[in-house]
């Protein structure tokens, strides 16, 4: 009875913070570190999701196109997914993706 009137009387307010908390884990990588992937992982993934090349997003990682490969198999394997579209697919249904 007690949860059902807190709910009633300030539901908002708790939706909002409950938000604000998702918010954080996404952007600190608690829901990637969840699947085993690293912040870098869940950052290549992200670029590949918004349509950037390999060269693209290597770039805005300040790394060469061999690292991203590299962070991109580890992203792979931990998603148990055969290619990159994939792991960017199974990374999107499981509210891993970071968009800023």
């Amino acid at each position: 009875a007690n949860a059902q009137k807190l709910i009633a009387e300030r539901g908002e307010e708790i939706r909002a913070a409950a938000m604000v908390m998702h918010n954080c884990a996404w952007t600190y990588g608690a829901l990637a570190a969840a699947y085993g992937l690293t912040v870098r992982e869940r950052d290549a993934l992200s670029l590949l999701a918004r349509g950037l090349r390999a060269a693209d997003a290597a770039a805005e990682m300040e790394m060469s196109e061999r690292a991203l490969g590299y962070l991109l198999v580890g992203a792979r394997r931990k998603l148990a997914a055969a290619t990159n579209i994939e792991a960017v697919c199974k990374a999107a249904a499981a509210n891993i993706l970071v968009f800023r």
